[in-house]
C-alpha cells in the first residue's frame, strides 16, 4: 500500500516537473519573441521627401538629343510622373 502510495506521488512529481519544464521553455520562447520584435522594422512605405517648388527652366532651342529625350520621357514616363513633387502614380521627378 505504501508502495501504491509512493508510485503515485512520484507520478504526480514526474508531471508537475514536465509541466514546470515546458512553462520554463514557453517563457524563454515568449523573451526570445519579444526581443527580437523591439528592433526596429523598415518601412514597407516609401518615404515621401518634400523638396522645395522650384521651377522647371525652358530649352529655347530643342538640339536632337534633347528631342529624343522629350519623346521618350512624352512615351514611356509621363502617365506616371509630372515634373513636380506631386505624386501621381510613381513619384514627382522635380528636385
Amino acid at each position: 500500500m505504501i508502495f501504491s502510495q509512493i508510485g503515485l506521488l512520484i507520478a504526480a512529481l514526474k508531471w508537475l516537473i514536465g509541466l514546470v519544464s515546458l512553462s520554463f521553455a514557453l517563457l524563454l520562447v515568449g523573451l526570445i519573441c519579444l526581443i527580437m520584435s523591439s528592433e526596429p522594422v523598415a518601412s514597407t512605405e516609401p518615404q515621401i521627401i518634400d523638396y522645395p517648388i522650384q521651377t522647371v527652366k525652358s530649352v529655347a532651342v530643342l538640339t536632337p538629343a534633347l528631342k529624343k529625350g522629350k519623346l521618350l520621357f512624352a512615351t514611356n514616363c509621363e502617365t506616371c510622373h509630372e515634373i513636380s513633387v506631386a505624386r501621381v502614380v510613381g513619384p514627382g521627378l522635380l528636385g
